[in-house]
């Protein structure tokens, strides 16, 4: 009867598929990490871009008051970082020029 016989030893799996196993685990969140960032960078822009509450640009900038400059850095640093993993990844070179004033604010165009 199968039932009543010793299982077989179950063999410890090698040091190679052990590290095979975990690159393949870290490239998996490594994509699923750049495709969250670009994703939520997307949602961003529109929320600046195509605001929902029929907002424009400058008025969004606005609500920031003197913290517009540090999220435009932000936003920036963040386009910089993904393109360079990906070049061509975030394309921001059809929107309108954003000027940093030196109290922090923000004037588009």
């Amino acid at each position: 009867m199968p039932i009543l016989k010793p299982k077989q030893p179950v063999s410890e799996p090698s040091v190679e598929s052990k590290q095979n196993k975990t690159a393949n685990k870290l490239r998996t969140s490594a994509r699923r990490l750049m495709k969250n960032i670009v994703s939520q960078h997307d949602q961003i822009l529109k929320l600046v871009w195509q605001n929902e509450e029929g907002l424009t640009p400058q008025q969004v900038f606005d609500a920031f008051g003197e913290e517009a400059g540090d999220a435009l850095t932000l936003s920036r640093n963040l386009v910089d970082f993904v393109n360079a993993q990906v070049p061509g990844t975030i394309d921001v070179s059809g929107l309108p020029t954003l000027t940093t004033n030196p109290d922090g604010t923000v004037t588009v165009g």
